[in-house]
């Protein structure tokens, strides 16, 4: 996991979510304004809400929501924003 203080949103990668958690994604409809993500000019194809920890701490967050990028694998797994890094504790 990375985190980007620039922005607020959060990003995951379709092979993680398929091959790893096994998590269906939620597509956007073709009409959907939501085609491309224009802060950060990451093109998402849906969304998943998360219920997620640390490893080393008991503290479970409540469902986060992850774009999904349309790249199948980009250079990351998952990128926590701004918003969410600060509810983690992260600096």
């Amino acid at each position: 996991m990375s985190y980007n203080s620039a922005t607020n949103a959060n990003f995951i990668a379709p092979r993680l979510l398929r091959e790893v958690l096994h998590i269906t994604i939620h597509p956007f409809d073709k009409e959907s304004s939501m085609g491309h993500y224009n802060e950060e000019g990451i093109e998402i194809q849906g969304y998943v809400d998360l219920i997620w920890c640390f490893r080393t701490s008991r503290k479970v967050f409540e469902p986060t929501r992850f774009f999904v990028t349309a790249v199948y694998n980009p250079p990351f797994d998952l990128v926590l924003g701004q918003r969410d890094c600060k509810r983690a504790g992260i600096p």
